[in-house]
């Protein structure tokens, strides 16, 4: 009827910035605006509200900011509305009220922080209504129970309290129920199994529900998810028999009960059940031999700190989609099946806190994925099994308090790929630590303590360079603590006691960071210092050694013999600190290398470093000389270094103060260099927009102008949403964290590490199948 003019707009995922013209107000014949998945930011205009045949509003996964444009109470043929994913504020407008023929709502992924308007209910014609994670606050009004054609209706983590509206129980064509994450309470209604035939998604995770979950939910034949864990819900579980589209089954952390048994035998025909939750309650009963008959679909299996009982069974070698096995804290014995060995897929396996009695399977050995490994706190005993050194993706091994003997395999110490923990405490091994020992190069925390291992400590130890733990106590080591051990700077927390170690007291140790230092009952003879972690009684224990002197007073000990020569002791004083400063400026060159190394491999930048001055070839006669024989009068309070040390742009603001390399200082570099791998910036450009440096510059721009300063090439080949912004603001975050201008401010590079591996997870998370296919159109 009228030719020439433009009917939509449809332009999705095509890499589209800057602001949404007002002009597109002029488009008075525009049915459709479909401008999702782009960078769009700016509010959208209230021209909008010009467009009265407007039918599809489709703006998600884009990043437009203001309020929700009232204008769009006009458009009053609009049945599609989609504006997640955005940076949307202010509240949910009550002139959306007036969309009278509006079928689909989506507000979700945005930063609305109101209460519901009791005016949505007059959308009667609404089948989707998703408000999830966008800040809502308050009861949810009771006017929604006029919603009878709602199909979807999400109000996935808010701050909402109160009880769910009993009303909204009985909305028959209810295909997904998601209130989860929220401060709800009350019980789920005893019928609702039969007023939501249509029930395909119960989720209610993470609220304070309670009483039973209803029986009648045992005719749910459609359903596919049940998640009502973290909750307060109590009595026995449901019977699953009929419930032949169940994927996911979650209801760990509350107080139900029953015999497992039964439990999963009547998960046999659930054949595409995937995840199966039942722990942090109070089951009973032992695994039957029909758990080998559940889904081959099913990767994660969870019933830890119940109070099951009885065999595993070798059945359970049958489920070969498994990934996760975790029944941790049960009452569980006899063998690990050797079956176990047969699950390809399995990358975690936690059995600890049981009553298992056997030795470690060799056929652990044939799972190549395994990430984490924990049978501690069982009655194991043999040898640890060489075939452990086959598990070349390990990240975490825990045996510790069980009877196991024999020497430390040299094949499980040299994998390099341990990084989280390697705990052996608590059993009867003995033999020497291996050299090999020292290609844990990448590991935090070691416990090798309470055992009967003898020898010395090998000097390979100080190439662990990430260790914060190390744990050797109640063992029969003797010999020196190495001196390759000072390489170990990020240590926090030592013990060696009870050993027959002997020697003097590292010097080096008074430059650690150390919170915890337990050198008591061996051999150990010498001065105590009186610097670093020796200045805190508290923090250290030296008992037991009988050859001890010196320290801070409150320590007791006998003073040290003084020396006979004092012209020695003048010459100590001069020599020890020009060692020091000397074997600072080293490792400082070290690192600039490192960190040079680096940067030119990830950018291909010129960097310059300082230089560090060569030492004079001093004579004794010259320090004599020099020195007016060694006067008092002429003594150093310590050392210090003219060069600072590291690269420009890279160099901890505190090593220009001070000599002494720490951890925090190279915590410092990492998140500059963070820093300028995320933003493609260098921290020696003095271009950042008026600001005094990179971290400034960053710093100004969070968290809700990150677009600005993140490397544009980061995002233009992903689905950038909520979740992909919500992670570029947290690692520059840490990257600040990491750079701040106090060393006590820092971030430990252990929770570093951590919390990149959790925003890299979320990265590779893909988007809920559910919330895409509820939106085609």
């Amino acid at each position: 009827m009228h030719p020439n003019r433009v009917v939509s707009v449809i332009l999705r995922s095509q890499g589209l910035v800057g602001s949404l013209s007002p002009h597109i107000g002029n488009l008075s014949f525009l049915r459709i605006i479909d401008l999702q998945n782009n960078t769009f930011s700016s509010p959208i205009p209230q021209e909008i509200g010009r467009l009265r045949r407007l039918q599809v509003v489709e703006l998600s996964n884009n990043s437009f900011g203001g309020g929700i444009p009232t204008n769009l109470s006009r458009c009053t043929n609009l049945y599609y509305l989609n504006l997640m994913d955005n940076e949307l504020a202010g509240g949910i407008v009550p002139e959306i009220a007036s969309l009278v023929n509006l079928q689909s709502l989506g507000l979700s992924f945005n930063m609305l922080s109101s209460t519901i308007p009791p005016d949505l209910g007059n959308l009667t014609d609404l089948s989707q209504l998703s408000l999830e994670r966008c800040g809502l606050q308050g009861e949810i009004p009771e006017s929604l129970v006029r919603l009878k054609r709602l199909r979807m209706l999400d109000m996935n983590d808010n701050d909402l309290i109160g009880r769910i509206p009993l009303g909204l129980y009985n909305l028959s064509n209810v295909e997904v129920f998601d209130f989860g994450i929220n401060r709800l309470h009350g019980n789920i209604p005893s019928d609702v199994g039969s007023t939501l035939p249509m029930l395909r998604i119960l989720f209610l995770p993470v609220n304070h529900l309670t009483g039973a979950l209803p029986a009648s939910l045992s005719n749910s034949s459609l359903i596919k998810e049940i998640q009502v864990n973290v909750n307060n819900f109590t009595g026995n579980m449901i019977d699953l028999t009929r419930l032949s589209s169940l994927e996911i089954l979650f209801v760990a952390s509350n107080s139900f009960n029953g015999d497992i048994g039964d439990i999963l035998s009547s998960l046999t025909n659930c054949t595409k059940l995937q995840v199966l939750t039942l722990g942090y309650n109070h089951f009973t009963g032992s695994l039957p031999d029909s758990i080998g008959n559940l889904s081959n679909h099913l990767w994660l299996i969870a019933i830890s700190q119940n109070q099951l009982s009885g065999n595993i069974p070798s059945s359970i070698g049958n489920l070969v989609g498994l990934t996760s096995l975790i029944a941790d804290t049960n009452n569980l014995k006899g063998p690990i099946p050797s079956s176990i060995g047969k699950l390809h897929k399995l990358q975690v396996i936690s059995l600890s806190e049981n009553r298992l009695r056997s030795e470690i399977p060799f056929t652990l050995g044939n799972l190549t994925l395994l990430n984490s490994l924990d049978l501690g706190l069982n009655n194991l005993f043999g040898t640890i099994p060489q075939s452990l050194g086959n598990c070349s993706n390990l990240l975490s091994l825990d045996l510790s308090n069980n009877n196991l003997s024999g020497s430390l395999p040299p094949e499980v110490i040299k994998l390099s790929s341990i990084g989280i923990a390697l705990d052996l405490s608590h059993n009867v091994l003995t033999g020497t630590i291996p050299s090999e020992v020292g290609a844990l190069r990448n590991l935090g925390d070691m416990d090798l303590s309470h055992n009967s291992l003898s020898g010395t400590i090998p000097t390979s130890l100080g190439s662990c360079v990430m260790l914060s733990s190390l744990r050797l106590e109640r063992n029969s080591l003797h010999g020196e603590i190495p001196d390759s051990m000072r390489a170990l700077r990020g240590l926090e927390y030592l013990d060696v006691s009870q050993n027959n170690l002997s020697g003097m007291i590292p010097r080096f140790l008074v430059e650690f960071r150390l919170l915890y230092l337990n050198l008591s009952f061996n051999e150990l003879q010498g001065e105590v210092p009186n610097l670093g972690v020796f200045q805190n009684e508290s923090a250290i224990a030296l008992q037991g050694n009988q050859e001890l002197c010196g320290g801070i007073a409150t320590l007791n000990l006998p003073s040290c013999p003084s020396s006979p020569n004092p012209n020695k002791k003048g010459l100590g004083k001069i020599l020890i600190p020009t060692f020091t400063g000397a074997m600072c400026l080293a490792l400082a060159a070290c690192f600039c290398v490192i960190i040079i190394y680096k940067r030119r491999t990830l950018q291909n930048a010129r960097t310059t470093i300082f230089q560090v001055p060569e030492f004079l070839r001093l004579s004794y006669a010259d320090l004599l000389s020099a020195t007016d024989r060694f006067s008092e009068t002429n003594l150093l309070e310590g050392s210090s270094s003219s060069a600072i040390k590291g690269t420009i742009g890279y160099i901890a603001p505190e090593y220009g103060m001070s000599d002494v390399l720490s951890t925090q200082g190279d915590v410092y570099s990492y998140g500059i260099l963070l820093l300028e791998l995320f933003t493609n910036r260098r921290s020696t450009n003095d271009a950042f927009e008026g600001y005094q440096n990179l971290q400034k510059f960053v710093s100004n721009a969070l968290p809700d102008r990150v677009s600005e300063v993140v490397d544009p090439s980061l995002h233009q080949q992903v689905n950038e949403g909520d979740k992909y912004w919500g992670c570029m603001v947290s690692i520059l975050s840490i990257a600040l964290r990491c750079s701040m201008e106090l060393p006590s401010d820092r971030c430990p590079m252990g929770e570093v590490v951590n919390r990149l591996k959790e925003k890299r997870n979320v990265l590779l998370e893909g988007r809920r199948d559910r919330n895409a296919a509820s939106y085609q159109h």
